[in-house]
């Protein structure tokens, strides 16, 4: 899809993650995690969203297409984080470049820099 397409990125309980339309139709239906998610962000500018869940990992996808019917939806990043529960993701940084992992009940941040 092109960036300025109205298009809803959705978060599950259950590790889903739905690509739906603003008249409700789901484009795309995917299981992005195997526990809760705990977080999703989309891009201010690009067709990428992150994720991030309690089975420790967090995810960067971008969708591809130019028509909705024809929708990829591609992992570009994965990476795991040990011993801590992620609870919040947000992209920023110089041009928003960069990933930032808010751990549960720890006073640091996770950065990934120049992720983008």
């Amino acid at each position: 899809m092109n960036r300025g397409d109205n298009l809803y990125v959705a978060g599950f309980a259950n590790g889903q993650v739905k690509l739906i339309t603003p008249s409700g139709i789901v484009l795309v239906e995917m299981s992005a995690h195997s526990r809760t998610l705990n977080s999703l962000v989309c891009h201010p500018t690009r067709s990428v969203f992150a994720t991030a869940s309690d089975d420790t990992f967090v995810h960067v996808f971008e969708v591809l297409g130019d028509k909705s019917d024809k929708l990829d939806v591609n992992m570009i990043v994965s990476s795991r984080v040990n011993d801590y529960m992620v609870c919040g993701v947000a992209f920023g940084g110089d041009n928003n470049r960069s990933l930032v992992a808010t751990p549960y009940d720890y006073k640091t941040l996770i950065v990934w820099n120049n992720l983008l």
